[in-house]
Protein backbone atom coordinates (compact mmCIF):
# COMPACT_ATOMS: atom_id res chain seq x y z
CA UNK A 1 0.00 0.00 0.00
CA UNK A 2 1.24 3.44 -0.80
CA UNK A 3 2.24 6.62 1.70
CA UNK A 4 -0.44 8.74 1.85
CA UNK A 5 2.74 11.43 1.62
CA UNK A 6 4.48 9.69 -1.69
CA UNK A 7 2.88 12.70 -3.80
CA UNK A 8 3.38 15.61 -1.36
CA UNK A 9 6.63 16.29 -0.89
CA UNK A 10 7.86 19.00 -3.75
CA UNK A 11 11.44 19.72 -4.08
CA UNK A 12 12.74 22.65 -3.20
CA UNK A 13 12.30 25.63 -6.02
CA UNK A 14 10.89 22.43 -8.26
CA UNK A 15 7.53 24.24 -8.38
CA UNK A 16 5.81 26.76 -10.28
CA UNK A 17 4.55 28.59 -6.87
CA UNK A 18 8.03 28.04 -5.37
CA UNK A 19 11.14 30.03 -6.05
CA UNK A 20 14.50 28.25 -6.69
CA UNK A 21 16.54 28.17 -3.55
CA UNK A 22 19.94 28.97 -3.33
CA UNK A 23 21.85 26.69 -0.78
CA UNK A 24 25.05 28.16 -1.69
CA UNK A 25 26.89 25.58 -3.94
CA UNK A 26 24.64 26.29 -7.11
CA UNK A 27 25.16 29.04 -8.20
CA UNK A 28 25.38 29.49 -12.12
CA UNK A 29 22.52 27.04 -11.79
CA UNK A 30 20.28 28.80 -9.59
CA UNK A 31 21.07 32.03 -11.45
CA UNK A 32 19.87 30.63 -14.40
CA UNK A 33 16.90 28.89 -12.70
CA UNK A 34 15.93 32.53 -11.21
CA UNK A 35 15.89 34.01 -14.77
CA UNK A 36 13.58 31.33 -16.01
CA UNK A 37 11.42 31.74 -13.19
CA UNK A 38 11.26 35.31 -13.21
CA UNK A 39 10.74 35.64 -16.79
CA UNK A 40 7.73 33.27 -16.20
CA UNK A 41 6.12 35.29 -14.27
CA UNK A 42 6.23 38.42 -15.32
CA UNK A 43 8.79 39.63 -18.37
CA UNK A 44 9.63 43.13 -16.41
CA UNK A 45 10.95 41.48 -13.34
CA UNK A 46 14.55 40.70 -15.01
CA UNK A 47 14.51 43.69 -15.91
CA UNK A 48 13.76 45.69 -12.69
CA UNK A 49 17.10 42.86 -11.59
CA UNK A 50 19.10 43.88 -14.22
CA UNK A 51 18.77 47.86 -14.14
CA UNK A 52 18.20 48.03 -10.09
CA UNK A 53 14.57 49.10 -9.12
CA UNK A 54 11.99 51.00 -11.58
CA UNK A 55 12.03 54.49 -10.62
CA UNK A 56 9.00 56.40 -10.12
CA UNK A 57 9.74 59.92 -11.90
CA UNK A 58 7.95 62.64 -13.30
CA UNK A 59 9.72 65.75 -14.67
CA UNK A 60 9.84 69.13 -13.18
CA UNK A 61 11.55 72.13 -14.61
CA UNK A 62 13.65 69.49 -17.82
CA UNK A 63 15.15 67.18 -14.65
CA UNK A 64 13.53 63.49 -13.71
CA UNK A 65 12.85 63.63 -9.77
CA UNK A 66 11.33 60.88 -8.10
CA UNK A 67 7.44 61.26 -7.46
CA UNK A 68 6.38 60.81 -3.96
CA UNK A 69 3.55 58.41 -2.81
CA UNK A 70 0.53 60.46 -2.68
CA UNK A 71 1.28 61.46 -6.54
CA UNK A 72 1.55 58.25 -7.64
CA UNK A 73 -1.43 56.60 -10.84
CA UNK A 74 -2.13 53.07 -11.46
CA UNK A 75 0.56 52.69 -13.75
CA UNK A 76 3.19 53.51 -10.89
CA UNK A 77 0.97 51.66 -8.44
CA UNK A 78 1.61 48.36 -11.05
CA UNK A 79 5.66 49.34 -11.13
CA UNK A 80 6.09 49.73 -7.70
CA UNK A 81 4.09 46.56 -6.77
CA UNK A 82 6.80 44.89 -9.50
CA UNK A 83 9.53 46.41 -7.59
CA UNK A 84 8.01 44.79 -4.31
CA UNK A 85 7.67 41.61 -6.14
CA UNK A 86 11.13 41.23 -7.00
CA UNK A 87 12.84 41.51 -3.75
CA UNK A 88 10.15 39.07 -1.98
CA UNK A 89 11.08 36.36 -4.71
CA UNK A 90 14.70 37.02 -3.52
CA UNK A 91 13.77 36.36 -0.29
CA UNK A 92 11.86 33.29 -1.05
CA UNK A 93 14.73 32.06 -2.75
CA UNK A 94 17.81 32.93 -0.27
CA UNK A 95 18.45 32.09 3.46
CA UNK A 96 18.20 35.22 6.25
CA UNK A 97 22.15 35.14 5.81
CA UNK A 98 23.00 35.24 2.61
CA UNK A 99 20.27 37.40 1.53
CA UNK A 100 21.82 40.32 4.02
CA UNK A 101 25.40 39.94 2.52
CA UNK A 102 23.46 40.08 -0.60
CA UNK A 103 21.41 43.35 0.42
CA UNK A 104 24.67 44.98 1.65
CA UNK A 105 26.49 44.30 -1.22
CA UNK A 106 23.61 45.56 -3.48
CA UNK A 107 23.91 48.97 -1.39
CA UNK A 108 27.23 49.34 -1.91
CA UNK A 109 27.12 48.98 -5.49
CA UNK A 110 24.54 51.36 -5.81
CA UNK A 111 25.84 53.79 -3.32
CA UNK A 112 30.10 53.29 -4.31
CA UNK A 113 29.84 51.64 -7.54
CA UNK A 114 32.06 48.67 -6.17
CA UNK A 115 31.23 45.44 -3.77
Amino acid sequence: MASPNNFSFQYEGLSPPKSPFFNKSNCNYWRNRMYIYFRSIDFDLWYIITKNTLKITKIIDGREVEKDIEEYDEKDKITFTKNGRVRNIFMCGLNRNIYIIMLRRLDMLMNYGTC
